[in-house]
């Protein structure tokens, strides 16, 4: 569904994207950043950023690198009783090992 979203903003001239979600929505922007290059996207559309309000980086996309070193903002509030800050800050340390470790493509 997201990658259709992305496709249709490439179709209506868009060349570069954000990203955002709140609680899994954050999730589910880190895991699209993550995969970028494997959505099957117009090759001209590029990732600006990405949002994560209150997510965490799902285990499914370990091991990955943001696409184009785009920038990244992740929000937590420290009495979220849904999803502890710990999973942010898990998520932070995780994507900024990687971005020392993979060059930009």
């Amino acid at each position: 569904a997201v990658a259709g979203a992305l496709r249709a903003c490439a179709a209506a001239g868009a060349r570069r994207v954000v990203v955002a979600g709140v609680s899994q929505g954050g999730a589910k922007a880190l895991q699209v950043a993550l995969q970028w290059h494997s959505l099957g996207l117009p090759a001209g559309l590029r990732l600006a950023g990405v949002v994560s309000v209150s997510g965490w980086l799902p285990a499914s996309v370990r091991e990955r690198a943001i696409a184009h070193g785009a920038p990244v903002l992740l929000v937590h509030a420290a009495a979220d009783e849904v999803v502890s800050v710990q999973r942010m800050r898990r998520a932070r340390d995780e994507l900024q090992a990687r971005a020392r470790h993979f060059p930009d493509t």
